[in-house]
């Protein structure tokens, strides 16, 4: 489920082009327009349904007006999403546990765990991955270059 509450262009398009990738891949993709002032509401009906296995919201909706809770109103949205429906891995929690270093999740008795072990993988964006995998080998090279004696 993806939500577009903007009159944004380059939004409009990222949500045209995600369709069409989508269609290509076969999944199932709905993009639901929807008033800016609504969105809040249509994110919480989303989170609860089971029917819906994944969410997404096009930026900017808010852009940077601030929130009660003293971020500003996008960032609120994007932490709104639930954790298991998160398909940009852009939530409070997969940030946290992407600075944590904690790569898996397990579903535990109090809602979510987040552990060490391999259960289900952490969801990364696609830029999160592209800087790990970055950091990755920048580490691996200087590794080598220290055993080499540099």
């Amino acid at each position: 489920m993806a939500f577009l509450a903007s009159d944004d262009p380059f939004a409009r398009k990222y949500a045209e082009w995600t369709g069409k990738s989508c269609r290509e891949d076969s999944i199932n993709y709905e993009c639901r327009e929807v008033d800016r002032m609504e969105l809040e509401v249509a994110l919480h009906a989303a989170n609860r349904d089971p029917t819906v296995h994944g969410i997404m919201i096009f930026y900017p909706v808010f852009g940077q007006e601030p929130s009660f809770d003293g971020g500003s109103m996008d960032d609120y949205l994007r932490d709104s999403i639930a954790p298991e429906k998160d398909v940009e891995g852009l939530c409070h929690t997969f940030r946290s546990n992407l600075y944590r270093n904690v790569r898996f999740m397990d579903e535990g008795a109090h809602g979510h765990t987040f552990c060490l072990k391999r259960a289900r993988s952490l969801v990364l964006g696609c830029f999160t991955r592209c800087r790990l995998s970055s950091l990755e080998r920048s580490l691996l090279s200087f590794v080598v270059r220290i055993a080499d004696g540099f």
